[in-house]
């Protein structure tokens, strides 16, 4: 296979499992891993592809996304977007310190198939259990910053290849009482400002590569965002109907797999 073929296949992985709470970036090292000779300066291609997955986040939450820009050039705090900015906000915090903090030590994780095995095992628990303690109390209105606080610190956890940011984000919204489909909306929108970061952050190291690679790079990055969009309709309705716990098997076997390729 050519290189530009295994890339839009990452591509593809990527725009999968973005959304579908099984951790992405544990599919594509799990995945570069078997093809001979793979690299990238930094994380640069990984980062291409979730700003791919991102603008798919961007597509399918606009409304919500133009109501937060709204209320905050507005500036209206009797809207119920205005406290939204500040719960995102709160829950960005606990990723942003660890990812300071610990960055080579995160990115050390990802050079070995063995670091996935506790991440998977870690987000097939959570799924399984979330299903079983769902309460579906509180709306979009009802999240506290506590929650988030709650919420940010599993998304900090899912910096760890194997923890899926989406399933352990959505999963802690839930054991916090949020509904479903709210605990999703969250996720995503919190998603915007961490996974932009991050990716704008790796963007340094284009010039590392030539134009001709950054072509290659930029495909695949269409392709995660066409199958994102897909992916996150999936995901919407596997919440409906409180499916999560069969994601959370499939980890657990991922996790099976990933200890025997160490």
């Amino acid at each position: 296979m050519g290189r530009l073929g295994f890339l839009i296949i990452l591509g593809v992985i990527q725009g999968l499992t973005e959304f579908l709470p099984v951790s992405s970036s544990g599919h594509l090292v799990l995945v570069q891993s078997l093809y001979p000779g793979f690299s990238q300066p930094g994380a640069l291609f990984d980062a291409i592809l979730h700003l791919g997955t991102l603008l798919a986040v961007i597509v399918a939450f606009w409304k919500d996304i133009w109501k937060l820009l709204k209320v905050f050039f507005t500036w209206d705090k009797n809207d119920p977007y205005f406290k939204l900015i500040w719960l995102i906000l709160v829950g960005i915090i606990p990723a942003g310190i660890v990812g300071l903090l610990f960055q080579h030590a995160v990115e050390a994780l990802f050079n070995s198939t063995i670091s996935l095995v506790p991440g998977w095992l870690f987000t097939g628990i959570i799924l399984i259990l979330s299903d079983r303690f769902r309460r579906d109390k509180k709306d979009i209105g009802g999240i506290t910053y506590l929650d988030a606080v709650v919420i940010g610190t599993f998304q900090a956890l899912a910096l760890i290849p194997g923890v899926s940011r989406s399933g352990s984000t959505i999963a802690s919204g839930i054991f916090m009482g949020l509904r479903g489909n709210v605990a999703a909306t969250f996720s995503f929108l919190m998603s915007v400002p961490t996974v932009g970061g991050a990716g704008l952050l790796e963007l340094r190291h284009v010039s590392s590569v030539s134009g001709h690679e950054l072509f290659y790079y930029l495909i695949a990055g269409f392709v995660a965002f066409i199958v994102g969009i897909f992916s996150i309709k999936i995901l919407l309705k596997v919440i409906e109907a409180r499916s999560l716990k069969w994601f959370g098997i499939y980890c657990l076997i991922l996790s099976l797999i990933a200890y025997l390729l160490r």
